[in-house]
């Protein structure tokens, strides 16, 4: 009985030394800290928000005016191809966006309508007349293109399924994919 108590002991013992261990190799290999502005590509403290301050920019071209461009991934949310200035700030009572991409008029306004999902209630799984009210934040997902330069160069290379994916939501369809 005295044995099986001396050995968990030890096992503890042994246990807290393995994880101090790895801190004292640490913090003896000499002053090799890294300041909180020297993380990531932001090259700003992680702090405080104050000190950054975003590059100017300006949206490529006028609502209407714009092209469709190919989504990222398959089912990836679209760029907005044109300026928002006057269409932000969106809140769920005021939403410019749906003037012209319901699907009711969108066609009407050459614009691309909402998919599917965006009018549909996944916690009731019921079809909606009207705009989920958690899609109402068009930019939470979708950011509008701009001028602004570049900070990591961008290599991906999506791969769709079905043709037409880059330029087109079936995610309503895909969500229970695999699941029966």
């Amino acid at each position: 009985m005295q044995k099986g108590i001396l050995r968990v002991r030890a096992l503890k013992v042994l246990a807290a030394m393995l994880l101090v261990i790895p801190f004292l190799i640490c913090s003896c290999s000499g002053d090799k800290t890294i300041e909180d502005g020297d993380l990531g590509i932001r090259k700003g403290t992680l702090l405080t928000e104050d000190v950054l301050v975003p590059e100017s920019t300006t949206s490529l071209v006028e609502a209407g005016a714009s092209e469709r461009v190919a989504r990222s991934f398959e089912n990836a949310p679209p760029m907005i191809p044109h300026e928002i200035t006057d269409y932000v700030p969106i809140t769920i009572e005021e939403n410019a966006c749906t003037e012209c991409h319901m699907p009711e008029v969108a066609e009407d306004a050459e614009a691309t309508p909402v998919p599917a999902s965006h009018l549909y209630d996944l916690r009731e799984n019921q079809q909606l007349s009207e705009l989920s009210g958690a899609a109402f934040n068009c930019t939470l997902c979708h950011a509008a293109m701009t001028d602004a330069s570049l900070i990591v160069e961008n290599e991906f290379t999506p791969e769709f399924r079905d043709d037409g994916d880059e330029h087109s939501s079936d995610l309503l369809d895909r969500l229970n994919e695999g699941i029966e």
